[in-house]
């Protein structure tokens, strides 16, 4: 399952890499070190802001499977693989063909 948007990593990582350049270049021509102290805060606080919108977008994504059924029919997949074919009753076998469709386009 693929967790994070490249688009949403190379967007993250702009941002904190030109932060961290401009608290450099402040620091570098000797500003006022309260307005660097602010620039590092705003700096962290979108940080922190990055972070959770990448642990934001694996949650609805985790979501959506589950609330799809798509966990449900990996799991039913999963379990009728290890089983042995006279254990799986013979009215679920078109259920289970489908379970492992969906666990095929899905994995």
């Amino acid at each position: 399952m693929k967790t994070t948007s490249p688009v949403l990593i190379i967007c993250a990582t702009v941002v904190a890499c030109t932060a961290l350049i401009t608290i450099g270049a402040l620091v570098a021509l000797g500003s006022d070190p309260e307005s660097v102290g602010v620039l590092v805060g705003v700096v962290s606080m979108l940080t922190v802001q990055a972070a959770s919108m990448l642990r934001g977008e694996q949650t609805k994504r985790t979501v959506d499977d589950l609330a799809n059924g798509r966990m449900d029919a990996k799991i039913r997949a999963g379990v009728a693989d290890v089983l042995g074919e006279h254990l799986i009753d013979p009215k679920v076998r078109d259920q289970l063909d489908a379970d492992r469709e969906v666990r095929g386009n899905h994995a």
